[in-house]
């Protein structure tokens, strides 16, 4: 390819470049732009009420059920839907002009009363005196909570109660006006309790292990209770217990192997992995009623015991377990 070749068609290209950018450019300069605008907008306006043609007035006092002057109500006289108002002065006087002739409807607003409606027939030379009816009754004051230090203690066959977590729930349909909400306390180490300025009312009791705090399950332990003020609460918790020994293939306890449990009815929910000590054996001394699944398992040897059910204040004996890898 020549020269001469190459020039011209890089002629050809430039040329059909330009005459591109030409016609774009006087398309984009051809469309409408609209510049922002930042200024603030016109408020709405509303077309002005016609002026009242009337030229009566009317004029006189608003008094209080028992005949004294009412100051600083609202003397609303209603006129073909248009409102006329005004304000009593200290002697209770008012005065209202401008209004048509004809049948209208005065209304007084004035705080704890309830509004009232007089008739009004103008023209009236005399003083219309609004007399008002008794006012509103006051509310009723909410009694005030009744509340009191509730003691109590926890009663284990173990004497092991210590840091458990006491759950006290209003029964259903409890008065929520009464100050009663769901309350939790701690127990101590000799199995005392406290809840201070607890709100009388009827309450479940519900007792759960200290890992379960501030939870809902496992439930240890439930009672009822009705508060007022008067009396101790005493619970016993009666919980079952299992135990089971771990051993390697040599026959040798075998520590550090882990063990979940599980509630058959909801396998979500397992209790906290627990550790065989040094002689391998684990032990579960927090278990309520019902059946349950252990799983033991030490590196990738895993056995799965068969499921037991415990009852309250059952001592269960799993046996030895040989884990196998």
């Amino acid at each position: 390819m020549s020269r001469w070749f190459k020039l011209r068609v890089l002629f050809v290209v430039a040329v059909a470049a330009f005459a591109l950018w030409t016609f774009i450019r006087e398309r984009v300069s051809a469309l409408p732009m609209s510049e922002p605008n930042f200024e603030k907008p016109e408020p709405p306006r509303l077309a002005p009420l016609p002026p009242s043609k009337g030229v009566h007035a009317v004029h006189g006092r608003v008094l209080t059920h028992s005949g004294d002057p009412l100051e600083e109500a609202s003397v609303v006289v209603v006129e073909g839907g248009r409102p006329h108002t005004t304000l009593s002065g200290a002697n209770g006087e008012y005065r209202v002009e401008g209004l048509p002739e004809g049948e209208h409807e005065v209304v007084v607003l004035s705080f704890g009363q309830a509004p009232q409606s007089f008739p009004l027939r103008l023209p009236r030379l005399e003083p219309l005196e609004l007399v008002l009816g008794p006012p509103r009754p006051p509310l009723e004051v909410l009694p005030e909570p009744q509340r009191s230090l509730l003691r109590g203690l926890a009663r284990h066959a173990l004497g092991a109660t210590g840091g458990m977590e006491i759950w006290l729930e209003p029964v259903a349909g409890s008065d929520p006006l009464t100050g009663a909400y769901p309350r939790r306390a701690r127990v101590e180490a000799g199995g005392a309790f406290a809840f201070e300025a607890l709100a009388h009312g009827s309450y479940a009791v519900n007792v759960l292990p200290d890992w379960a705090s501030g939870g809902s399950w496992p439930i240890l332990a439930r009672a009822d209770l009705a508060w007022h003020g008067d009396a101790q609460l005493e619970i016993d918790v009666n919980t079952a217990s299992a135990q089971l020994r771990v051993y390697d293939v040599a026959g040798s306890p075998l520590p550090g192997a882990l063990a979940l449990l599980r509630d058959t009815a909801q396998p979500g929910r397992a209790w906290p992995a627990r550790e065989s000590d040094a002689q391998g054996e684990i032990r579960f001394d927090d278990l309520p009623v019902g059946q349950f699944e252990l799983e033991i398992s030490a590196g990738k040897a895993r056995d799965v015991l068969r499921t037991f059910e415990t009852r309250a204040g059952e001592r269960h004996d799993l046996g030895e377990i040989v884990l196998r890898p």
